[in-house]
């Protein structure tokens, strides 16, 4: 996970809100069809980091059309700088064998 200077390595500075992972892999928890979430921090040019988010889907579904539906599902329940902006489809684990989330890049 990246850290950032004067933060914690569990929250990440994006666009001067903080970000914590865990927040935001609650709420993509809570979506129909999510079975499972980890969000980490990128590097960026404009916002110093952006959300990433790596989900598990319990049906199949086009990338473009579950970042549509995981936005306005966020709309009004996290802020703007909090919805991920890159999204990963896996279909691995993402927990270790000790069930501790793997936030890898």
């Amino acid at each position: 996970m990246n850290a950032i200077a004067g933060g914690s390595r569990y929250d990440h500075q994006v666009g001067g809100v903080k970000v914590y992972p865990a927040e935001v892999e609650a709420m993509l928890l809570d979506m129909p069809g999510v079975l499972d979430a980890t969000v980490r921090g990128q590097p960026s040019e404009l916002l110093e980091q952006i959300v990433v988010a790596r989900v598990t889907l319990t049906e199949p579904e086009p990338s473009l059309h579950f970042k549509t539906r995981m936005r306005k599902f966020c709309r009004g329940r996290i802020a703007a700088q909090m919805v991920p902006a890159r999204i990963e489809i896996v279909d691995k684990p993402q927990h270790d064998e000790r069930f501790k989330r793997m936030r890898l890049p």
